[in-house]
């Protein structure tokens, strides 16, 4: 589904959904309702705040905002199919209302709907509408943040959605006597499992979410532009291919949502950019995630992936941390997020393989950076700690150490 602004060649397309989708709810008593709808429709394209969603080439729905007054506008049409609303385009358009009234210097927005019709007056309400006087109204600020916060709710339930397909095939392949397992280019393992949670999770963002790309450890990058899944199907493999249960399906929206879940282990962790960061842990429920305070070294618990490569600095650190445990690749960054771990180094890493991390250690009041000191996910390295342990760290693995 594609959300696009609506043009004079579109009217009488979204008059035919207005037909469609107010049948039977117009009263015969209201004058030239088509008429009106018509004249709302058009000013609303003069005025830049139309919009209409397509699945394919089919129109699905379409919104319009009209000016009132001095930085005034009224939500005038918001009509959606039924399958298109359970897939999120009533919300999709009105966000891009919300960006062109933003343009367009209006700070008050209302909307009139029966005071009968509770479906649409709950939808509303979410949105940040409140009653007043005959109508709803709320100002563009109060609008704006409440779509954000629903898009992200929207995505994170996705996100999870995808962490329960790739659960049920990890899973199924665990411990398989038939699981098939090859060596790639740069001499890692890869399972069929590993292709198939991948491949699984492509199709449905294909399907659910058009016009985002992946970047994926086994199929590859997406071309093109728009919001980026990152996904690694099986994190630690090694542990995987061996029977091992600590591993992980982790999947991002780049720097918004993360989900990290790992079945075997029968745990899950999850953050929003703003909005915290989570765990889910068998019967005890959920609790939000925070990262110790522990500030010297000496008193710290060290994690690594791999001895592998590294120089005197880290040994010189290691040697001076309360412990240094190798827990290595997902499960020391959610330690760290829990405050089990205080700072966790990894010399050589993937993209995919910290994206959904950093946003968790990030969310939990922690830090990410390469061995730089640059927060990204894609430099190559990591090295992330409570905070408080950062500098000093950095320090200790510097070249000049």
């Amino acid at each position: 589904m594609k959300v696009r602004a609506a043009t004079a060649a579109d009217v009488e397309t979204l008059l035919s959904l207005w037909d469609e989708f107010s049948a039977g709810s117009i009263p015969e008593w209201v004058p030239d309702a088509r008429a009106g709808t018509a004249a709302g429709i058009a000013r609303s394209i003069e005025f830049g705040a139309a919009f209409v969603a397509e699945e394919g080439r089919e129109a699905v729905g379409f919104a319009a905002a009209v000016p009132t007054g001095v930085r005034a506008a009224e939500l005038v049409e918001l009509y959606v199919s039924p399958a298109a609303r359970r897939a999120g385009a009533a919300t999709a358009l009105v966000r891009e209302v919300a960006v062109a009234l933003r343009r367009r210097g209006v700070l008050r927005v209302a909307v009139a709907t029966g005071s009968d019709n509770a479906v649409a007056l709950a939808v509303y309400r979410r949105w940040g509408f409140r009653p007043e006087q005959v109508e709803l109204a709320a100002t563009l600020e109060e609008l704006e943040r409440a779509l954000a916060g629903r898009r992200r709710d929207d995505d994170l339930a996705f996100a999870l959605s995808l962490a329960d397909d790739a659960d049920a095939i990890t899973m199924s392949r665990f411990r398989a006597s038939g699981l098939r397992v090859e060596t790639k280019p740069d001499l890692t393992p890869v399972s069929d499992a590993d292709r198939a949670v991948e491949e699984r999770l492509r199709g449905r963002i294909a399907a659910e979410r058009r016009g985002e790309r992946v970047l994926g450890e086994e199929l590859g990058a997406d071309e093109g532009e728009g919001e980026r899944w990152i996904l690694d199907p099986i994190d630690a493999t090694k542990n995987y291919v061996r029977g091992i249960p600590v591993f992980a399906t982790l999947i991002a929206l780049e720097e918004r949502v993360a989900v990290v879940s790992a079945p075997a282990l029968h745990r899950r962790w999850w953050a929003t950019r703003g909005g915290g960061a989570w765990t889910a842990y068998g019967a005890d429920g959920v609790r939000r995630l925070q990262v110790s305070a522990v500030g010297h070294v000496e008193d710290a618990v060290l994690a690594y992936t791999s001895l592998t490569g590294w120089g005197d600095g880290f040994r010189r650190l290691a040697a001076r941390a309360w412990a240094a445990r190798g827990y290595g690749d997902f499960w020391q960054y959610m330690l760290l997020a829990e405050g089990g771990v205080d700072a966790c180094v990894e010399r050589v890493v993937a993209h995919w393989d910290l994206a959904a991390p950093m946003l968790i250690v990030d969310e939990a009041g922690g830090r990410l950076t390469d061995l730089s000191g640059e927060a990204r996910a894609d430099g190559g390295s990591a090295v992330a700690t409570n905070g408080l342990l950062h500098e000093d760290v950095l320090r200790a693995l510097s070249p000049a150490e």
